[in-house]
């Protein structure tokens, strides 16, 4: 859990458990860490330790609404590939595919997408083109 939220979070974590399986307690990140981690936390004063210390159940929410959100985003990023193979399948077989409207507006989207990003390439090999063209012109009109 300490790893996670270290992870996670970006936060400086230490954690001392005790188990009867082992001899000595187990020490997370290491024992010095540990120690450096927890004076620093005790120089605290007891309003600023109370506003930064969470609950293991309020970390485990914190962890468990990153990854769905991150999920979200692998979900959204999987249609749009799943679409754009349908969109490149359409045009190599010129026939249409078995789709209902949902799935023909996404692809829709999808479409409208690349486009969009065929125009800024365009844009941006034209404006490098002009540039190239009066740093021509310059050079010329110097010689």
């Amino acid at each position: 859990m300490a790893q996670e939220l270290n992870a996670f979070h970006g936060v400086e974590i230490a954690s001392v458990f005790y188990s009867d399986y082992h001899k000595k307690p187990i020490i997370y990140p290491n024992h010095a860490a540990a120690t450096k981690i927890i004076k620093s936390f005790r120089k605290l004063s007891v309003q600023e330790q109370s506003k930064i210390m969470v609950t293991q159940e309020e970390s485990v929410k914190q962890i468990i609404k990153k990854m769905k959100e991150e999920l979200q985003k692998i979900r959204k990023e999987n249609r749009f590939k799943e679409l754009t193979n349908k969109m490149y399948k359409l045009k190599q077989e010129g026939r249409s595919v078995d789709m209902n409207f949902d799935e023909l507006n996404d692809l829709l989207y999808v479409i409208k997408e690349y486009l969009k990003q065929i125009h800024e390439l365009m844009k941006a090999k034209a404006s490098e083109a002009d540039s190239t063209s009066v740093n021509h012109r310059q050079d010329t009109m110097v010689h």
